[in-house]
């Protein structure tokens, strides 16, 4: 069974080129719904939709600003998700989001499933 089957994804990417091709990747996955943001005030707007996603994939640096906000929300939320980031250190992070699953830039089909297999709990 595909590792995102019949689930709903949000990505949240402001490069949206960058953000295309993690669709394609996701829905090979088998996600059944794929929600992009581009901004933090996007990806919260659709935390706010009774749909809300299954879990995410999350740009750590959104243009001037992080994610911060959108993990938050994601934590409180009960939604597990991942980090993509271009930058090989989590040194800008939180303490508390230290422990969230990362895939570096540019993440491949094999890095997500990985990454989505851990934080979905399933096993690899």
């Amino acid at each position: 069974m595909p590792v995102l089957s019949a689930l709903n994804v949000l990505i949240v990417e402001d490069e949206f080129l960058i953000a295309v091709d993690f669709e394609d990747m996701l829905r090979s996955l088998g996600a059944a719904t794929v929600l992009l943001a581009h901004s933090v005030r996007d990806a919260l707007a659709a935390l706010q939709n009774p749909r809300r996603p299954d879990c995410a994939l999350v740009d750590f640096g959104l243009g001037a600003q992080t994610a911060e906000p959108v993990a938050d929300a994601l934590v409180t939320h009960g939604i597990p998700f991942i980090f993509v980031t271009g930058y090989e250190e989590k040194v800008s992070m939180p303490k508390r989001l230290l422990t969230v699953p990362v895939a570096h830039k540019p993440a491949g089909l094999a890095d997500l499933t990985a990454a989505f297999d851990l934080i979905l709990g399933r096993s690899m």
